[in-house]
C-alpha cells in the first residue's frame, strides 16, 4: 500500500532561479516556539518532542525521497498556479528587488523532489519600516490574494521513504518502513511573528533604507526573484 506525506511550509523564502533539474531551496529561521515542526500520523500528532528545533547553525535540510534500494528521486514539479499565487518580492521593491543574504538564514531546506502548490490565499497589508530593525513609517501596501501556506507532496511506495536529514547526518524525521496500510503524514515547518523581521529584513540585502514587513500574524512565504 502507499503512503502519502504532505509537507506544509508555514513561511521560507523561495530561491526560485534555478534549472528545472536542480533541487528546490528555501531559507528558513527558527521560531521562538519550543518546536519548529510537527508531524501528524493519519490526523494524530506524533512529533514533537518537546525540543526538536531546527537551531541556528547554517545547516542544509536535505528533503530527499528514497526509493528501494536507497536511491534518491530527483524532479521538483511546480503547480501552473504556483508561480502566480506565491508572494514576490519585486511585487513590494519594483525594480529595487533586493538581494538575498543567504549566509542569514538559520538554515536550509533543500528539495529534491516533489509536488509543489499553494494554499490558503488571502489579501495581506505590508508595512514600510526602517531597515535593521527600525520603525514604521506609515506607508502601507496592500497585495492581491497571496498564499500564505506551501504544500509538497510526496506518494511513497511499500519499500520508500522520505527523510529530512540535516548536513551532518542528524535525521529530522523519516517516515517509517513497512506498512501494509495506506497512510498518510502531515509535516508543518513552522513560522511564527518572531520571523518576521528575519524573513523580510535581515536576510534582505536592501537597496534603500526601508523595507515592508507585512502585518502581524502568519508571515507568508515570498518567492525570490
Amino acid at each position: 500500500m502507499s503512503t502519502r506525506v504532505r509537507i506544509i511550509i508555514d513561511s521560507g523564502l523561495f530561491l526560485l532561479a534555478r534549472s528545472d533539474d536542480q533541487p528546490l531551496d528555501v531559507g528558513y529561521f527558527e521560531t521562538s516556539k519550543a518546536t519548529d515542526i510537527t508531524v501528524y500520523e493519519d490526523g494524530t500528532q506524533i512529533l514533537p518532542p518537546p525540543d526538536t528545533k531546527f537551531e541556528r547553525g547554517k545547516h542544509i535540510f536535505h528533503v530527499q525521497h528514497l526509493e528501494a534500494g536507497n536511491g534518491v528521486k530527483t524532479g521538483v514539479t511546480l503547480s501552473p498556479s504556483f508561480g502566480k499565487e506565491l508572494l514576490r518580492l519585486r511585487e513590494l521593491y519594483g525594480p529595487d528587488v533586493p538581494d538575498v543574504d543567504r549566509s542569514q538564514f538559520d538554515c536550509t531546506f533543500r528539495f529534491y523532489s516533489g509536488e509543489f502548490d499553494t494554499t490558503d490565499l488571502r489579501t495581506r497589508t505590508f508595512m514600510e519600516y526602517g531597515i535593521g530593525g527600525g520603525g514604521p513609517t506609515g506607508n502601507d501596501k496592500p497585495t492581491r490574494a497571496i498564499a500564505h501556506d506551501v504544500m509538497v507532496e510526496y506518494e511513497l511506495g511499500q519499500d520508500e521513504t522520505l527523510r529530512i536529514m540535516r548536513d551532518d547526518g542528524k535525521i529530522l524525521w523519516e517516515s517509517p518502513l513497512g506498512s501494509s496500510t495506506a497512510r498518510q503524514f502531515e509535516v508543518k515547518l513552522l513560522a511564527d511573528d518572531s520571523t518576521i523581521t528575519s524573513y523580510y529584513d535581515t536576510a534582505l540585502r536592501h537597496k534603500s533604507k526601508y523595507c515592508w514587513r507585512p502585518n502581524p500574524a502568519d508571515p507568508p512565504p515570498a518567492g525570490v526573484p
